[in-house]
Formats: C-alpha cells, structure tokens, sequence
C-alpha cells in the first residue's frame, strides 16, 4: 500500500531522557532554518527547565514511558517534521506543574537521550513549542501526562555536546 510522505511517522526508540532547553540562553552552530540537517557537533544549551527520566535523579520527573515520533509534511520551503514526544508520568507531577508555568509563551529546543547514550535533537522553529499536561484522576490512583510538539526543517538530528 502506497503511504504519502506526509502521513508517514517515525518513532525514536529507546528513549530515556527528555530535557527541554531554553532557545534563548543555548547555543547551536547551525541555524534552525537550515533543511535536512545530519548531525551537528559542539551543542551548548542552558540548565534544562524540565529533566524527564525513566530513572530516578535529583530534580528530574520520573516517566513510565516516553514516547518520541516525527510526521513529515511537504511546505512551500520544503519539508517540515513535526515532532510530538509523549510522557506518562509516575512522580514529579509537582515539578510539571511549576515548570509548565515557567515555560508557557517560550521556545524550548528538545534533547532527547536514548539508551545507547546517543543525543537527538527536535531542532524547534521559533514559535512553534508548545507544551501541554493532562490528569486523569480517581478514587484510587492519578496519572498525569505530558505532551511536547513543535516543528522543524529537519528530522530527528543527532547531536554532539559541548
């Protein structure tokens, strides 16, 4: 079956780590309006606003899952990915509330870390990241999730830290 390059998601596996940078007080050597980026080397962001992890650390949001796609879609400059990665929390919900407060109105580049301890960037367009949370609660239990988009010229790019 034939599948349009616009309907077509690709998923990141592994993922471990989300961090989110401010846009503003991070450093990347090439501009985000650059097309088709392969790699980019000498990265240098800012303390993360939020840190979400599938293991325990200080000051980090402890997640039962993450997951991390891209969906490609053809533009008059060209294609633009949009990216949505996806969080279930299990605790640190109190730390998504005041961090999700800061960052509301700000452009926030994403850092995702996998398993093999590779870095990947979601190399956001200005005015494009968004940040949205959700709970679900009940007699028993709360479950809160957490949903980043934004867009970009490139796919999923994996990154080098300074």
């Amino acid at each position: 079956m034939f599948v349009p390059d616009n309907c077509r998601e690709t998923f990141l596996d592994g993922v471990t780590d989300v961090y989110f940078h401010d846009v503003e007080h991070s450093s990347i050597p090439v501009p985000p309006f650059v097309a088709q980026i392969m790699q980019i080397n000498n990265c240098n962001f800012s303390e993360p606003a939020l840190h979400i992890a599938m293991s325990e650390g200080e000051h980090t949001v402890l997640a039962s899952s993450i997951t991390a796609k891209e969906t490609p879609s053809q533009g008059g400059n060209g294609t633009v990915y949009t990216f949505e990665v996806s969080v279930n929390v299990l605790t640190g919900g109190n730390l998504v509330c005041e961090a999700s407060k800061l960052m509301k109105g700000k452009d926030y580049y994403i850092v995702l870390r996998r398993r093999d301890e590779s870095f990947w960037l979601c190399y956001t367009i200005a005015h494009t990241f968004r940040l949205a949370t959700s709970s679900t609660a009940t007699n028993s239990s709360e479950s809160r999730t957490i949903t980043a988009t934004c867009k970009a010229m490139s796919d999923f790019i994996p990154i080098q830290l300074e």
